[in-house]
């Protein structure tokens, strides 16, 4: 679960990166970030959580990485096309 959390994080961090260049001009796609962190804790904060409980929350913090990485691809592909500048940390684009 904290390595998924982990993951998940960096991917925002990542879009966030990457929508930069866009901050007026292009609204910011959602990223359910703070309800994939409320997820997340849910199920962290449990002394004993069983595997019922465990399974759900990896599927869902896998659907919103899923998504996270579908908008990372598209923002990584137009500013690829339009940009001709290097944006600091680009080569860790693709990473997670």
């Amino acid at each position: 679960m904290n390595l998924l959390n982990e993951a998940r994080e960096k991917l925002e961090e990542i879009i966030d990166t990457l929508h930069a260049p866009q901050i007026g001009r292009a609204r910011k796609p959602r990223t359910y970030r703070d309800k994939a962190r409320k997820e997340y804790l849910a199920v962290a904060k449990q002394r004993r959580a069983n595997g019922k409980v465990i399974r759900r929350a990896i599927g869902k913090q896998l659907l919103v990485m899923n998504l996270e990485r579908r908008l990372r691809d598209l923002f990584a592909f137009w500013l690829n096309r339009l940009l001709s500048y290097r944006i600091p940390g680009f080569g860790n684009i693709f990473v997670v």
